[in-house]
């Protein structure tokens, strides 16, 4: 990746607080090849001198820093390093820049004239993925070839047609951590479906796909269900789901997810198969909008989330529902510990493998709160969950937070339950 003809020592290093991000993407979902432009608010953080982003995949092609043009040289790191033009702690900053990178492979689902965007923001515009605890808004300008529609944060701030092309700009209105922007755009019909809900469920998806309103059903429900147990209500005035025939897709974005048919066809032989648009949805509140403020506590997204798919299932389907839903996520943990060994959910170290996280971070964390919710009571557990997700909406939170709230519900002491569980004591 390009960075600054500047060598700089981790001392130096200044962190930032990103607090606006406009960026502007030329899309042609039939090729591969993407242009961006971008400009970036940020705050410097600390009194070090250099600042950093994380560029991935992109190709920078310029760059200025408060107007000033930035020398690049190429280096083979995948980040930006900036030399600012004072060491005091503070200092606003803007960096523009132009790019562009190829849309294809990590972080991206292509389907003939579509593409789409999945969790690794970095690979298609500057931001720093890992830090889960900076959250900015995003305005995301989407140009295409007439006729293709885009899906973006948030909602839509204008649209423009000319020569051809059709640019629109989508506008966060939340603040949001990197991770969870996305994008999908290309050949997709638009149905809006017809619930009892407040909140505008709609389902984007190629043409000529089949049994939409059917495989989406339970969405009303679920949202419904979701808001009872966070204690909040979806803020947005939409939520969006993106279907994607014979794709393993399923990844939440700030206002919509992806949803691949891998996951999702089974419902229309079997209704409990609708753990996709659960999990997908429930990261609406649990990751999107109470998000872990690091990976070692991801299980607060992950785990929690994995845990509602099941008690989601108890309510539609029954307790034994429930039941099997806890029994699968142990027994994927238990694989892990043989394999392994065990560590606590908060674990800040290294796994051996992305699977051996999720069988600590989503399933150990779902079997967790299972014998949480037996250990404090239903009343209790489901009330501590609500203070722990409403009382952090928009914010980055650790595990001590979650064992806080459930300590107000009960006068027995839950340090023992959380060594053993979540600290690895």
């Amino acid at each position: 990746m390009l960075a600054s003809n500047v060598q700089a020592s981790a001392d130096d290093i200044a962190a930032v607080d990103l607090l606006e991000s406009d960026v502007a993407l030329v899309i042609d979902p039939g090729s591969a090849g993407v242009r961006g432009q971008q400009s970036l608010t940020f705050d410097k953080l600390g009194a070090g001198r250099r600042v950093t982003f994380e560029t991935e995949k992109l190709t920078v092609l310029q760059a200025s820093l408060d107007g000033k043009a930035v020398r690049l040289v190429e280096d083979g790191s995948r980040s930006l390093t900036l030399r600012l033009p004072e060491a005091e702690a503070g200092g606003r900053h803007v960096l523009k820049l132009s790019y562009e990178f190829e849309a294809k492979g990590r972080g991206f689902v292509r389907q003939d004239e579509l593409l789409a965007s999945s969790y690794f923001a970095c690979d298609w515009m500057v931001c720093n993925q890992e830090d889960f605890s900076d959250r900015f808004h995003l305005t995301l300008s989407l140009d295409l070839p007439k006729g293709m529609r885009s899906i973006g944060p948030g909602g839509i701030a204008s649209r423009q047609d000319r020569e051809g092309r059709t640019r629109t700009t989508w506008a966060s209105g939340e603040a949001f951590p990197a991770y969870v922007y996305g994008f999908a755009v290309g050949r997709l019909e638009r149905l809006t479906l017809e619930t009892p809900c407040e909140t505008e469920l709609v389902v984007f998806a190629p043409p000529g796909a089949s049994d939409l309103e059917k495989m989406f059903e339970p969405s009303c429900n679920m949202l419904r269900f979701f808001e009872e147990k966070a204690g909040a209500a979806y803020p947005a005035a939409s939520y969006a789901q993106v279907y994607l025939p014979g794709s393993r897709a399923a990844q939440e974005a700030a206002s919509h997810s992806l949803i691949g048919g891998v996951f999702l066809d089974p419902i229309l032989e079997q209704p409990q198969e609708d753990w996709v648009i659960a999990h997908e949805l429930a990261h609406q509140w649990w990751g999107n909008r109470v998000t872990a403020q690091d990976l070692s506590h991801f299980w607060l997204n992950e785990g929690i989330v994995t845990f509602l798919v099941a008690a989601w299932k108890e309510q539609r389907w029954g307790h034994e529902a429930y039941d099997k839903e806890i029994v699968l996520a142990e027994a994927r943990w238990r694989r892990r510990i043989e394999t392994s060994g065990d560590v606590g959910l908060a674990h800040d170290g290294s796994y051996a493998s992305l699977g051996d996280r999720r069988s600590i971070q989503y399933y150990k964390g779902a079997v967790f709160l299972d014998r949480l919710r037996d250990a404090v009571g239903e009343e209790a557990f489901w009330q501590g969950l609500a203070q722990f997700t409403a009382g952090h909406i928009g914010r980055s939170v650790g595990s001590q937070n979650f064992q806080s709230a459930m300590q107000d519900q009960t006068d027995e002491p839950m340090d023992t339950l959380f060594d053993e569980w979540v600290w690895g004591r």
